[in-house]
């Protein structure tokens, strides 16, 4: 009886000092990034009010909270009505996770054009906390490389089959009587 409770008596402080943690890093989000007050410590900024994207510039948006929420930059022509959304989790936007290269999210492209910027904060139950409204001036627009697969003036190129639908009369003849769109 005497050696069980040795035993015992063993067996509980070795599971009490194997427990001791004290310098191990905590798992999971932070406590004050879940149920701490949010607050906006800088104010939300763009790096680059008027931005050449054909001479490879860029811009960013800065801004810094008292915690990590959910962030969203909505970008739309005010021409076009090109748009480019940019999103994130995080208590600080920086050039890291914002910069905007010309690029657009929803067709069409971006013009020579002022935009529409839109910023918005949302705590983890997608509740609105921040908003913040600019412009920004497309000096000018992104240049994309596109690629040349036939312009069709000098009929179909060579490697190309013939498409060809059952029930449909076809004809493959190039001709010139009809000039070519533009």
């Amino acid at each position: 009886m005497k050696i069980t409770r040795i035993t015992l008596l063993l067996l509980s402080v070795s599971v009490l000092i194997g427990c001791n943690r004290s310098d191990a890093e905590f798992e999971g989000p932070s406590l004050d990034n879940v149920f701490g007050d949010f607050s906006v410590i800088e104010d939300f900024t763009v790096s680059n009010s008027a931005v050449d994207f054909a001479g490879n510039e860029s811009t960013y948006f800065n801004a810094q909270f008292s915690k990590q929420v959910d962030w969203e930059i909505n970008i739309t022509g005010l021409q076009t009505g090109a748009h480019k959304v940019i999103t994130g989790l995080s208590d600080n936007i920086g050039a890291a996770l914002s910069t905007w290269d010309g690029s657009t999210t929803h067709l069409p492209m971006f013009a020579a054009e002022s935009c529409a910027i839109k910023a918005e904060v949302f705590d983890a139950s997608d509740s609105l906390l921040y908003q913040y409204f600019d412009t920004i001036q497309v000096v000018t627009p992104k240049l994309v490389d596109g690629l040349l697969v036939a312009d069709f003036e000098d009929g179909i190129p060579t490697g190309w089959g013939n498409f060809i639908q059952s029930g449909a009369n076809m004809s493959y003849l190039t001709t010139s009587d009809v000039q070519a769109g533009q």
